[in-house]
């Protein structure tokens, strides 16, 4: 076994954004996650195509976002406050066990053809309620379970995960629903939850991952060392202050300059993109562009590959100086993409650039997401990672439901190419600014 160990160990070690794999627990947990992550892929097809055989409405679709994403938003802070006071790896286990049993009962429902839209309506909340609960502690996790050196390289395989999940999904979606019906994507989605699930059970933490918990009573501050994956009794009793744990984890962060300037600008970056790149492309392939459904499908691609190089680029980065510079400037990159794809051109030009333009587009947004979740785990202490991670998260997504919709009524009303557009200055004026702060530019 230790002659074998020693080929794989030298090959992590030649391959620099692999080597957080180095360490088993994260590579269990990288390995039950990207075997998520293909469910959720396969899922998401599924659902869409369920729902238009339920509905025979394109725009039913956005009330099953809304229904998950609202308490999703709402309890998110709370998430992050559990991420900070119980065992990060139980929280997960148990949010993604949730996960898969909801996912399954769609899947029953549907193979016994009770499935109605109401139920996909009522289940979408209980879904959105987990998930609140396991994204702060996954990212809370990570320094638990590799060395500091090898976060960013934990990170950028993460990004691997996702976006070769959504490479080979939607096609393994497609096999699904042709030969057995939507019923068994459900099934295979909520299988691979109690994959994940099963690889967290076997991830057993190493004596580093002792972090101090900071205990407060009243104006004493105590700090004594736990090993998080164990429930502290004192730290169960502090549920009923989640509130002021909160308001500690905002303390922290609109304490740090590179912290709040990133929460402050998220909300429009994320508007920025998500409007063009999930709403309007569709109508810009088709309406301007004049092109079939091969376009949405090679941007989508293009998009995935771009952030699967970003994440081998940073992986691979020895040391990157100046991070928050790098981090931003992705950013403007990106935008000056959206912009590209406004831009009218000919028809036989179009499709490369809205192509390279995608591929730009998933470049600066890995890159981005990479740095800055690395950042966060290098730089803010153990006992607080759960509640910055849930604000920042909150950050991105609080204004994604109202930006979606918007971005709709605009690309219906005044045309998707306008949408595209504004997203690109919705996108490089906030991270223009945020490099305007010392504090951004001397961010290592």
């Amino acid at each position: 076994m230790r002659r074998a160990a020693r080929p794989y160990s030298a090959l992590l070690d030649r391959l620099q954004f692999a080597r957080a794999l180095q360490a088993r627990p994260f590579a269990l947990l990288w390995t039950g996650q990207t075997i998520s992550v293909l469910g959720d892929a396969v899922f998401t097809i599924a659902l869409t195509w369920e729902v238009l055989l339920l509905t025979g409405s394109a725009t039913a679709m956005s009330l099953i976002v809304l229904a998950q994403w609202t308490p999703r938003i709402a309890l998110l802070l709370f998430g992050g406050v559990l991420a900070d006071r119980f065992s990060r790896r139980l929280l997960m286990l148990w949010a993604d066990s949730g996960r898969g049993l909801i996912v399954l009962l769609v899947a029953w429902l549907s193979w016994s053809h009770q499935l109605q839209f109401w139920h996909l309506v009522a289940l979408a909340p209980l879904f959105g309620i987990v998930s609140s609960f396991f994204d702060p502690a996954y990212q809370a996790i990570l320094p638990q379970l590799v060395e500091t050196d090898a976060l960013a390289s934990a990170n950028s395989l993460n990004i691997v995960s996702r976006n070769t999940g959504f490479l080979f999904g939607p096609m393994l979606s497609a096999g699904c629903i042709t030969l057995f019906g939507p019923a068994s994507a459900f099934a295979f989605d909520g299988l691979t939850f109690f994959i994940s699930a099963a690889f967290l059970i076997a991830i057993r933490l190493p004596a580093s991952s002792e972090v101090p918990l900071v205990q407060q009573s009243q104006s004493v501050v105590s700090v004594q060392p736990v090993n998080r994956d164990r429930l502290s009794p004192a730290s169960s009793s502090k549920l009923g202050s989640a509130l002021q744990d909160i308001r500690e984890g905002l303390r922290y962060v609109f304490a740090h300059t590179w912290l709040w300037v990133a929460v402050l600008a998220s909300p429009l970056v994320s508007i920025g993109f998500a409007g063009p790149m999930w709403v309007a492309l569709p109508r810009l392939v088709h309406d301007v562009y004049g092109a079939g459904v091969w376009l949405i499908g090679a941007m989508a691609t293009s998009d995935a590959i771009g952030s699967i190089i970003a994440a081998l680029f940073i992986g691979n980065a020895s040391k990157l100086r100046r991070r928050g510079i790098v981090a931003f400037t992705s950013i403007v990159v990106g935008g000056c993409a959206l912009i590209a794809c406004a831009i009218p051109l000919s028809h036989a030009i179009e499709p490369p650039v809205a192509i390279a333009a995608s591929a730009l587009v998933g470049y600066g947004l890995a890159i981005f997401m990479i740095i800055w979740g690395t950042l966060q785990q290098e730089k803010v202490p153990g006992d607080m990672l759960g509640r910055v991670s849930s604000i920042t998260q909150l950050g991105s997504v609080s204004a994604l439901p109202l930006g979606l919709v918007l971005a709709g009524l605009l690309a219906d009303h005044v045309g998707p190419a306008s949408v595209f557009a504004i997203g690109g200055v919705l996108v490089i004026v906030p991270a223009a600014l945020a490099l305007c702060f010392r504090a951004i530019r001397w961010l290592e």
